[in-house]
This record gives C-alpha cells, structure tokens and sequence, in this order.
C-alpha cells in the first residue's frame, strides 16, 4: 500500500492526500486522525462552547444536562424547562423559574416546597400557636386564621382575643361584674339571684325559715326588706 486514503501521481513521482479532518503522518503516506478538540492551531471554526468529542476524521459539540445545541452546533443554548412540554415529567405545582441548565419551583406565602422540591404543601401556621394566636388556631390552605372562645373577640391584630364587657348591655337587673370571658349578676341586701341568673328576687323576710326574729308581733314584707312592728 502506498497512501492510507488517497494517492495523487505527479510526474516522476507520487505524494498521498488525505481527507478533511486527517492530516498526513511523518511517513508521508499514512493519514492520522487530526484531534480538532485540542489542536487548537487547526482551523475548525468557532470551538465548543462546553464540551468537545473527538470523532475519527471530524468532531462534535456536546452540552450538559438543561443545554441544548444551537443551530451553529457549536453553542449550547439553555432549555427553559418552564416552557409547557420541557418539564420531562418534573412540573411545578405552582411556579416555575428557570436557571441556566435548570430549573427551581417556588410556592406562594403559606407554603412550602415538599421533599421532591416540585410540589408546594401547606404549612400548618397553627403547629406553633404560642406565636400565631392567643387562644383558637384555624388552619387552612395556604393560610390560617384565629378564633376566640364565648365571651372574646378578636382584636385588631386578629391575632389576640379581647374580653367582651357583656355588662354594657345591661344583661342583669341589678348588679352586673364583668369577668374574663364571662360575666355575674349580684344583688344588693333583702335580694336573691333568680335561677336564671340574672334578675334579682326579694327575699320575704317574714316566711318561715329566713331566721327573722325581730318582729314580737307581726312582719311585713316589703322589697329588699321589712319593718318592725312592736
């Protein structure tokens, strides 16, 4: 064999020729391959902007995962995974932002990205009711709000519970004592609490049994008391 690849005859002689992407070897008749991924006085044009793979006679750009090869099959271009059939199986479940090769979910206030880092699950504000609301904690989606028990409201903050004065609506017929959360009726002297709680009863002084001895003769009742007479 005279040439590897192609032998030209010339007057009294010949010389060997190789392909594109080959350049002939010392010997001058055996074509080598030419390694245009690091023989950087080759002209090979733009080089790889990432990776380069050496191909017997030629050689071909390669991108990383998120990449793809532009049309100059030189440049890798970033794939936007956020675009609606790119996400190979990986969506968001709320929002999608895309990064050079990848892509990050994010979720909303009042949730949290789960362990798969694709899908946003609700965070239970209610887990730590110390520092969320002074007495009832409601979760719901995404957010949560407070409660108060009978006798509370919920202040501005809707976070505290605020003690309702139910005596300003004058709920007894005496006496009304505000208390935390609730409230009581008291009566004054030669009066009683009903069983309802709130309306006060004379107490008949004169009826046997209420230890009324300061009458020798007879007793009147009258509202809250009773006169003597001797």
């Amino acid at each position: 064999m005279v040439c590897s690849h192609h032998c030209i005859n010339e007057p009294g002689s010949f010389r060997c020729k190789c392909p594109t992407g080959y350049i002939l070897s010392e010997n001058l008749r055996t074509c080598k391959d030419i390694d245009e991924c690091a023989d950087l006085e080759n002209e090979t044009g733009t080089r790889c902007s990432h990776e380069c793979v050496n191909d017997p006679g030629s050689f071909h750009c390669k991108c990383p995962d998120g990449f793809v090869l532009g049309a100059d099959l030189r440049t890798c271009e970033d794939v936007n995974e956020c675009v609606s059939g790119n996400y190979n199986g990986k969506q968001c479940s709320h929002t999608c932002v895309n990064i050079p090769g990848s892509f990050k979910c994010e979720c909303p206030d009042g949730l949290i990205l789960g362990d798969d880092q694709r899908r946003c699950e609700d965070i239970n504000e209610c887990s730590n009711i110390s520092s969320v609301c002074s007495h009832i904690c409601v979760n719901k989606l995404g957010s949560f709000h407070c409660k108060c028990p009978k006798g509370y409201f919920l202040g501005d903050d809707e976070r505290t519970c605020e003690d309702v004065d139910e005596c300003d609506d004058s709920p007894c017929s005496h006496k009304c004592v505000n208390e935390q959360g609730s409230f009581k009726c008291e009566c004054p002297t030669g009066y009683i609490l009903n069983d309802d709680r709130r309306t006060c009863e004379d107490i008949d002084e004169c009826v046997d049994g209420n230890e009324i001895e300061a009458c020798s003769h007879g007793c009147v009742n009258e509202q809250g008391s009773f006169p003597l007479h001797v």
